[in-house]
């Protein structure tokens, strides 16, 4: 395939969840010969590089990955920004301090109180109203007086558990909450929310 024909491909994947997303498809300028993809979309502008990946991944079919994409390099950028200054994290680091930053939230009350706002969200809208990312996550961080630079590490540890958005924090890093309660409850597998 032309770099234009996948880029075509790719809009057709994405388009559905995100309509307005630009997508660059080129040749890489450090003679590798590998192509550059850069998904330009506005809704990344207030996520980590880490959860956009992590929409356009489970967007595109493993397939096409394999047969197209196999030694492309990727790019989620905002409109304006480079993708030479995007923040990834230190994998070691991260799983360094896993531990630490995990008992920290425990010790806060940080997975309480997500808990506790994500339940109330859900009986006044009938459903968990998540945005896809962690703008409830950082306001109780905030409440519970940790401060703005712990974010990123935060975050990136919560990523590595398997949360990419507020909801995900009780799904996939809590190993009970009331709002997973009541998601299976509405399965008619478990009392829900109190």
């Amino acid at each position: 395939m032309t770099d234009s024909d996948i880029a075509v491909a790719l809009k057709g994947f994405v388009s559905r969840v995100y309509p307005d997303m630009s997508i660059a498809v080129t040749l890489a300028n450090d003679g590798s010969g590998r192509r550059e993809i850069c998904f330009i979309e506005e809704r990344f502008r207030n996520l980590y590089p880490l959860q956009r990946y992590h929409r356009i991944q489970h967007l595109i079919p493993e397939e096409f990955c394999v047969d197209q994409m196999r030694d492309a390099v990727w790019f989620e950028c905002a409109p304006g920004e480079d993708p030479a200054d995007l923040l990834f994290p230190d994998d070691q680091l991260v799983m360094d301090i896993t531990p630490d930053v995990l008992r920290v939230l425990h010790h806060c009350g940080f997975f309480e109180k997500m808990d506790a706002t994500m339940c109330a969200v859900a009986e006044q809208a009938g459903a968990p109203r998540c945005a896809g990312d962690f703008s409830m996550a950082k306001k109780i961080l905030s409440d519970c007086g940790r401060p703005e630079d712990e974010f990123f590490d935060v975050f990136h540890v919560l990523m590595d558990q398997g949360a990419y958005c507020d909801c995900e924090i009780l799904y996939n890093v809590m190993e009970d909450s009331k709002l997973k309660e009541r998601y299976w409850q509405q399965r008619g597998l478990t009392s829900g929310c109190t």
